[in-house]
């Protein structure tokens, strides 16, 4: 592949976007060039001509959404230092941070504003459950 090509930004992008969330946490620029066979300043120079952003900026945006994805869908609610670790991050303090600086918002008021969200108007989660056990307690007679 030339480095020189168009599309080559588009290319990096779903290399970073088709990562499972082990491999994105541990994702770097310097990783990134060294899979594309390329230096990290050509990597740079080319991501940041074809799509006027760096390509640092990118995988930061790619990791910070998937940790919003974890703080909404998690079937277990996983401690927002455990997020942190799966995205990359050695301090919770400092992840706590730059996901503010993305969505205006700590982890923790972020995942209580998505689990309001999905509760039915009206509802309680103490409500929830204590239908879910009536329900599952009339299915048995």
């Amino acid at each position: 592949m030339r480095m020189t090509e168009s599309g080559f930004a588009d290319k990096v992008m779903r290399f970073i976007l088709s990562r499972d969330t082990e491999e994105l946490g541990e994702l770097t620029i310097l990783k990134i060039a060294c899979q594309l066979n390329i230096s990290q300043s050509h990597l740079y120079h080319i991501f940041n001509v074809e799509k006027k952003i760096p390509p640092g900026k990118f995988l930061m945006m790619a990791k910070m959404i998937r940790a919003a994805i974890l703080l909404e869908e998690s079937k277990e609610l996983l401690p927002i230092k455990v997020v942190s670790k799966k995205m990359g991050f050695c301090s919770p303090d400092y992840f706590s941070r730059i996901f503010k600086e993305h969505f205006g918002t700590t982890p923790g008021k972020y995942r209580e504003y998505s689990r309001q969200r999905s509760i039915p108007r009206g509802k309680k989660p103490d409500d929830l459950k204590i239908a879910g056990k009536k329900r599952r307690r009339e299915k048995k007679t």
